[in-house]
This record gives C-alpha cells, sequence and structure tokens, in this order.
C-alpha cells in the first residue's frame, strides 16, 4: 500500500468518526425507543416513542406517533458524553411543573438505553428504562 492511499484511508476514517461524534451535551438528538421495561415489576412490553434532547437544556418525550409531547426543562446533568458512538452515560435533572426526576441516557456492551423516573409533587410515579434502536442527530 502506499503513502498516498494510506493518507486517503486515514482521512476517510476521521471524517466518518467526525460524523458519529454526536455529543449528547451540545446536540440536538432523536432517541427512538422501541421496547420499555417497567422497573416497578420488571415487565417487559413493546412501546414506541421518542426522546429529543437538546443539548443539556431541554428534553421532549414524544409518545403517540407525536400527539403527546411533554417538554422537560434541564436543571443540573450528572456526567459528560462526547460520543454516543461509544459507550457511556449521561444523567438529565429535569422539571415540568409539579413533575420532576431524572432521565438517563446510556450505551453499554452496544446497546442504546433511557432509564426515565418520574415524581409528582415528590412521590414517585413512573420508572421505565426503554431500548432505543436508533439515536441521530437532527
Amino acid at each position: 500500500m502506499s503513502l498516498k492511499n494510506l493518507i486517503a484511508i486515514v482521512l476517510l476514517s476521521l471524517a466518518f468518526d467526525v460524523t458519529q461524534a454526536q455529543n449528547i451535551s451540545a446536540d440536538d438528538i432523536n432517541w427512538t425507543a422501541v421496547k420499555a421495561v417497567n422497573q416497578a415489576d420488571h415487565s417487559a412490553f413493546e412501546y414506541s416513542c421518542s426522546f429529543i434532547t437538546h443539548g443539556n437544556q431541554s428534553i421532549d418525550w414524544s409518545q403517540n406517533s407525536g400527539q403527546l409531547v411533554t417538554h422537560y426543562e434541564v436543571i443540573s446533568v450528572d456526567g459528560t458524553w462526547t460520543k454516543i458512538s461509544r459507550d457511556g452515560q449521561v444523567t438529565y435533572h429535569v422539571r415540568n411543573g409539579n413533575i420532576s426526576g431524572s432521565i438517563t441516557f446510556a450505551r453499554v456492551d452496544d446497546q442504546l438505553s433511557v432509564h426515565l423516573q418520574l415524581a409528582v409533587d415528590g412521590v414517585p410515579d413512573q420508572d421505565y428504562t426503554f431500548s432505543i434502536s436508533s439515536a441521530n442527530k437532527i
């Protein structure tokens, strides 16, 4: 292999890596869920929804084919995760009126997930982990 070909391959791989460098802290990313697990009883079920992260500012949870969208303001963030194509996680502490909680986005062993834990007026209300089929920058 010539030096010219090697340089071309390296440049192409760097270009590909840059396109895959989705940074959850800065980018708008659409996370598409296909299944969920209720953490209270560990029951699994098919569930289509999406989470749209707007950097470290806010998260929209879209359900019923976009007919129900809940907007959460991000209050604080635990962790950093600059390449969602690699294992990592970040937890957003969120609020919407009297609803508060955390939403954790993670990749472990190439499996993407979102763990949603919400309370209403301080009383635990929802605790679900969603299996994510895709995460795309928008």
